[in-house]
């Protein structure tokens, strides 16, 4: 899973979104970073999908599901990776 820019200064991490395109490439201390455009609509369906996901391995509702979402930024896996930590 890779971190996908939308708007402004909102990151997000999701499943896999449809890239449209590469933006561009710049050199910084010797790394490349790249960026990559998705569609809005792209962007929604991998929300759902990491909702749906969530909802169904937790068997939590979707304000709850929703909500835990929001706490760790939409990383799934960070989120799966507490509770079994936790557990």
């Amino acid at each position: 899973m890779g971190r996908v820019a939308f708007k402004s200064s909102v990151v997000v991490q999701a499943s896999n979104p449809k890239r449209e395109e590469v933006n561009s490439s710049t050199e910084e201390s010797g790394r490349a970073f790249t960026s990559q455009v998705i569609t809005k609509e792209s962007f929604l369906a991998a929300q759902r999908q990491d909702l749906h996901r969530v909802k169904d391995l937790l068997c939590l509702g979707e304000f709850h599901a929703w909500t835990l979402l929001i706490h760790y930024h939409w990383d799934v896996e960070k989120l799966f990776a507490v509770l079994v930590e936790k557990a």
